[in-house]
């Protein structure tokens, strides 16, 4: 549904454009692949029922035990999957998942013509921690180490601007921001200026000690399927003074992105007692008792990370309230499987 819906909203710009069927595949690939997060537990769920099902039904698992084979090393295995998959997601939503999903986002934005420009934006960059503020005229998401038209401002403790240095052209080479043909202008504690020299040469952030990287510029216009734990927490680290609500906003979103694909997991834990017990039962019972708990677990997850964003609960709390109950509840499942 989700890709049929996206059908719809680009269809008249893919065949204005014309980009080819390579990139079409390319691009939708890239755009699902966000929410490989819902598929895969929802996957592992139904293919945990099955099999369980499958061998209660023609009695393996008796079998099993009376060999000698314990019960509990063979569900075993299912959770060793289930954890399995869940680390397997997180790696890929911290390498490769976020800079396709971000590809994809450009290429819509620059009406599905590929390009090694997809348009440059104007952004503003205030790192609260080093009381820094950057102002980029032209900043391309494509080519994020070379920057147009900057302004950097040195604060104060008490607010004052200590210095400024503006340049035309600043690139990102060897770890350190080159600014070229600089004017840098200082200020006294009374925020007026002082001092005001025009370099020809280059200046190196270095002598300033500023740590801003592209990937914090990247952030700010990374939409959040694109961004990775890095991301966020490199720009929490830098903005310690965000209003109480885009803190928990902020936070919430880190948590979840952390406990998102430990759902994996969480679904074979319940999964388990279902498919043993209705191995004598019809599966459809078992499909649809599963299958309430899984959209139960969205639900809470979902109802968690409201409360957080509204302040009524911590974030950490919020974003794996869902993980924690329907763990629970598959423990409990499974230790009265037998009731």
């Amino acid at each position: 549904m989700h890709i049929i819906a996206d059908v719809f909203n680009t269809i008249s710009a893919i065949a204005n454009s014309k980009p080819g069927i390579w990139l079409i595949i390319r691009y939708y690939i890239s755009y699902m692949l966000p929410s490989i997060e819902l598929i895969v537990p929802a996957s592992l769920l139904l293919a945990t029922l099955y099999t369980l099902w499958s061998m209660a039904h023609h009695s393996e698992l008796i079998a099993m035990q009376a060999n000698g084979i314990s019960i509990r090393l063979v569900l075993s295995i299912f959770l060793k999957t289930g954890i399995i998959f869940s680390i397997i997601l997180l790696i890929a939503k911290e390498t490769f998942i976020p800079d396709m999903a971000f590809w994809a986002y450009n290429f819509q934005r620059s009406n599905f013509k590929l390009s090694d420009n997809y348009g440059s934006v104007p952004i503003s960059f205030m790192n609260d921690k080093d009381l820094r503020i950057w102002y980029i005229r032209e900043f391309n998401p494509n080519n994020p180490k070379k920057i147009k038209g900057v302004k950097v401002t040195q604060e104060r403790p008490n607010g004052s601007r200590e210095l400024s240095i503006e340049a035309e052209h600043a690139e990102w080479l060897d770890g350190e921001w080159w600014f070229f043909s600089p004017v840098i202008q200082r200020f006294n504690e009374n925020d007026s200026p002082i001092r005001k020299d025009a370099m020809l040469g280059t200046y190196i952030s270095k002598s300033m000690d500023f740590n801003e990287t592209p990937e914090d510029f990247l952030a700010i216009i990374r939409p959040p399927d694109a961004q990775t734990i890095f991301h966020m927490k490199r720009y929490l680290d830098k903005h310690s003074r965000l209003s109480g609500t885009m803190l928990a906003e902020k936070w919430t979103d880190f948590h979840s992105h952390l406990a998102a694909p430990w759902a994996c997991f969480i679904v074979v834990t319940f999964a388990i007692p279902i498919g043993v017990k209705t191995g004598r039962q019809s599966m459809l019972f078992g499909i649809l008792g599963a299958l309430i708990l899984f959209f139960c677990f969205y639900t809470v997850n979902q109802i968690g990370i409201f409360l957080a964003k509204s302040q009524l609960i911590m974030p950490c709390i919020g974003a794996w309230l869902s993980n924690t109950l329907f763990f629970v509840i598959g423990v409990l499942m499974y230790l009265l499987r037998k009731a």
